[in-house]
């Protein structure tokens, strides 16, 4: 499932990372958390290895915290992140900026 919306979730992550904007890595049993910069846009993912399952979001910025939510099951993270990167977060970010 895509989802393009508006959600407090780039805070909680800054929350989770101490305002910190480099690269994080948490990983606890089959459960990792990341936080990377890809092409220029800060991402949040968490996957669980069992289940293959996860959701990564892309944070669009902007005045309304605009989000891409990419969620998926049954496949690897790096594959989900592949998908991922199939959107167009740069006409994403455009359009919800206009807003």
């Amino acid at each position: 499932m895509a989802m393009l919306g508006r959600s407090g979730l780039e805070q909680q992550t800054d929350m989770m990372t101490g305002g910190r904007q480099g690269d994080l890595s948490m990983d606890s049993g089959d459960t990792s958390i990341r936080v990377r910069s890809i092409r220029g846009f800060r991402v949040f993912s968490a996957y669980d290895s069992s289940d293959k399952e996860g959701m990564i979001v892309t944070f669009l910025g902007g005045s309304h915290n605009s989000t891409f939510v990419f969620q998926f099951n049954g496949i690897s993270l790096d594959d989900a992140l592949t998908l991922a990167q199939r959107f167009d977060w740069t006409a994403m970010q455009r359009a919800v900026s206009t807003r």
